[in-house]
């Protein structure tokens, strides 16, 4: 399998939870820019979906409230917009990954954001810090779930509409290995 770009993110947790209140995955990019990224669940198409299995956090036990994205390279054309988008979660196996995405999940997986309008933040200047911005694309939860880590984190966005006009709303990466990438669908190890 080729290394291929996965979003960077940022999980929000409760107090209450033996996690931090906010974890970057991976760590190792909590300060610094990722590469440039070349695709987002949230670009021109007019439906995508976009799963990860997350196998940093395997093992931490946590009650997560939101996930959270920051923006990629300056690409002139990420204008805010609003996408309607949803998310589940929930723990799988990245050693038994299929293309299928319903499977890959080892219990039913918990909706974590219902379907709904989000107003994304404009990308077309760099962050006025400079790179790497802050956090700013939130995707929080309806309710809290609580992640066991005894399997890998697993979260499926699926974006219903982009405004075509917005071309690449580019997010913050880092390689990943992917088992598939193509058109509408794409996932790896996180």
């Amino acid at each position: 399998m080729n290394p291929q770009p996965g979003l960077l993110l940022i999980v929000s947790v409760l107090v209450a939870s033996r996690l931090p209140t906010q974890v970057v995955v991976p760590a190792s990019l909590a300060a610094v820019k990722g590469i440039d990224p070349v695709f987002s669940p949230f670009d021109f198409h007019e439906k995508y979906r976009y799963q990860a299995i997350v196998t940093q956090l395997t093992g931490s036990v946590g009650v997560f409230v939101q996930l959270s994205f920051r923006q990629g390279a300056d690409r002139g054309t990420c204008k805010s917009h609003v996408s309607t988008a949803s998310l589940t979660v929930g723990e799988a196996r990245y050693a038994a990954r299929t293309n299928v995405f319903a499977s890959n999940f080892v219990q039913q997986p918990f909706v974590a954001m219902a379907a709904r309008p989000l107003n994304l933040p404009d990308y077309r200047l760099p962050p006025s810090g400079g790179y790497p911005g802050p956090f700013n694309l939130a995707l929080p939860f309806d309710r809290a779930w609580v992640y066991s880590g005894v399997n890998d984190l697993c979260f499926d966005i699926q974006v219903a509409h982009s405004d075509p006009s917005v071309g690449n709303y580019a997010l913050d990466s880092y390689y990943m290995q992917v088992l598939v990438e193509g058109a509408m669908l794409s996932y790896g190890s996180g």
